[in-house]
């Protein structure tokens, strides 16, 4: 039912574990969770950073914000189906065969050497790894440009996260997506990562839910699409 309200034009608004829930039954193609190995925040409040301020969540926000946070969730966001958000920065290094180790040759017995794959461009802890060539020959797990997860707000960068509070771990979610707008059909799914409307004590980020309320029906205003 969640599904079809969306599908047909709704917007479901999800907050910590209920965002974990809307990743977990297939809501939200393209964002993924990460599991916590050492990050513990507690009550604490963080740094954060608009990614694009062209998205009407973010309309009347400065660059930097300071949100309440309680151990919420680590997203990665992708542009295939079921691929999963890395940190960012180097990936493992692919070979041309598909086949191998990294400290075997990479021949196919009875046919000429392959010419090795360009490396992976390095993207931000934020950002999802461009389509590359290969991958559009077969592109049945490549999620259309505009149905792709839209990075609104991100963690601070680890050296200044921490505003108040106690963290400890904070590497695991610096500069990891924390608003994610993903287009479903005609409606949409707002993931927050952070706790917007926690109490009384979050008036600063009360307006990202409200935002959304209120730019329901355009939310992909300003929206610029990958032609990949």
């Amino acid at each position: 039912n969640l599904q079809k309200f969306v599908r047909d034009g709704g917007v479901l608004i999800a907050v910590d574990d209920t965002a974990n829930f809307a990743i977990q039954y297939g809501l939200t193609a393209g964002v993924s969770v990460t599991p916590a190995t050492r990050l513990k925040i507690t009550g604490a409040v963080l740094r954060s950073k608009v990614v694009d301020g062209a998205s009407p969540i973010a309309y009347g926000y400065d660059e930097n914000l300071s949100i309440y946070s309680s151990d919420g969730p680590i997203f990665g966001v992708s542009n295939m189906l079921g691929g999963r958000g890395g940190r960012g920065g180097a990936a493992e290094p692919r070979r041309a065969t598909g086949r191998g180790t990294a400290d075997e040759p990479d021949q196919p017995q009875g046919r000429p050497p392959s010419e090795p794959l360009p490396p992976d461009p390095k993207v931000e802890p934020w950002q999802a790894t461009p389509i590359r060539d290969e991958q559009l020959r077969n592109g049945i797990s490549i999620i259309p440009p505009a149905a792709r997860p839209r990075v609104v707000l991100r963690y601070g960068d680890a050296r200044d996260l921490l505003v108040s509070g106690l963290l400890d771990g904070g590497a695991e979610i610096a500069q990891r997506p924390m608003v994610v707008d993903v287009p479903v059909d005609k409606g949409h799914v707002i993931l927050f990562s952070n706790n917007p409307v926690w109490r009384g004590e979050t008036h600063g980020s009360y307006f990202l839910v409200l935002n959304a309320i209120l730019n329901h029906d355009h939310l992909d205003a300003g929206r610029k699409l990958d032609p990949r």
